[in-house]
């Protein structure tokens, strides 16, 4: 079993019974997770440190998850950074190469997608 310990997760979301509980599960998995509201607010996170993984919710106050993602991208914050969208919403535009779950998330569904991400061969598309 791998260590999680030191690897630097970003968790946008805007609902805060999930982005909670999501972030606190993730703690007791060894990840050091930090959060956000909305995609203004991961940008700014994106800026003032390097993380090993953003994951975020597609439908987003201000903008869409993959807007940030690919603002992020353009600005050189994503280097070596996995990225996943996840969505309740059926209707994604703009998605490209990021990797999409649905909610409900199942945690042991997400786990395993966050252990691939973080590895040298990223997964890629919509499960």
């Amino acid at each position: 079993m791998q260590s999680n310990l030191g690897l630097n997760l970003l968790y946008v979301e805007d609902n805060s019974e999930l982005r909670e509980s999501l972030s606190a599960a993730l703690t007791g998995e060894g990840y050091d997770v930090d959060v956000a509201e909305c995609a203004g607010e991961g940008l700014q996170r994106l800026r003032e440190r390097r993380f090993d993984l953003v994951i975020s919710d597609y439908a987003l106050p201000d903008h869409t998850g993959t807007w940030m993602l690919r603002q992020a991208a353009a600005s050189g914050l994503l280097d070596g950074t996995g990225t996943l969208i996840v969505t309740a919403n059926p209707n994604l535009e703009d998605t490209g190469e990021i990797l999409v779950l649905q909610k409900p998330l199942d945690l042991e569904r997400l786990l395993f997608w966050i252990e691939r991400l973080l590895t040298p061969e990223q997964a890629v598309g919509k499960e």
